[in-house]
């Protein structure tokens, strides 16, 4: 199963393609300069470079946020465009939750904490366990 990854939700944007548990590609941008002009043009490319059709998505995952809201507004609406045109479903992730999941510690409580622009902070708590996130406290 190949699975599609929209995130805009940051500063530090992109997009992956993974087979399973696997990544296989990724791109990544500064969400900053026009992530709306770029994000279709990256998953393009990503499956190009690949040599993956659009017929072998799966699911399409995004991010939900926290984040920037123009920024998730892009991700959102790229990834509704897409299901709605190849009949896939989305998977909503919480980006906290993604970043702490990257890191692969089993078990184990971690806060994160990101700064975003005009002064905002989003953060949470949370730990990975039996293979399920736990929030420990909200984002």
């Amino acid at each position: 199963m190949i699975v599609l990854g929209i995130d805009t939700s940051g500063i530090l944007g992109g997009v992956a393609l993974a087979r399973g548990e696997r990544l296989i590609g990724e791109t990544r941008c500064d969400a900053r300069a026009a992530a709306s002009e770029r994000i279709l043009s990256q998953i393009d490319r990503l499956q190009r470079d690949l040599g993956l059709p659009r017929q072998e998505l799966a699911r399409i995952g995004v991010a939900i946020g926290p984040g920037s809201f123009t920024g998730l507004r892009v991700g959102l609406g790229t990834a509704q465009g897409l299901a709605m045109g190849l009949d896939l479903p989305i998977c909503p992730v919480s980006s906290l939750a993604a970043r702490i999941h990257a890191m692969g510690i089993e078990g184990l409580g971690i806060l994160w904490a990101t700064a975003q622009r005009r002064g905002e902070l989003f953060c949470g708590i949370g730990a990975w366990s039996a293979g399920r996130y736990h929030a420990l406290w909200p984002e």
